[in-house]
């Protein structure tokens, strides 16, 4: 298993393929697993494929304090700054 430091927050993700980025983010109550079909294929496809899971969520960790769209928004600019570039 990876996982990247985001937000002081280890958070697993999965990195698939070469090429331009493509990032994906599961709905909530589901976890990197359900892009299971379609980030291989975007790989195939020359993409450089990027699936973190969200805090609380599969094998990224919950922390206390509220889970809001701010939070998560913030976790997602994170992840984007420090692994995506």
């Amino acid at each position: 298993m990876t996982y990247v430091d985001v937000n002081g927050l280890p958070t697993w993700h999965e990195v698939l393929g070469e090429g331009r980025p493509v990032v994906l983010l599961h709905g909530g109550f589901a976890g990197a697993s359900s892009w299971s079909a379609q980030a291989p294929a975007l790989a195939r496809a020359g993409f450089r494929v990027h699936v973190p899971e969200r805090r609380g969520h599969a094998h990224t960790p919950d922390v206390e304090g509220p889970l809001s769209y701010e939070v998560m928004a913030d976790d997602t600019v994170g992840y984007l700054d420090r692994v995506v570039g």
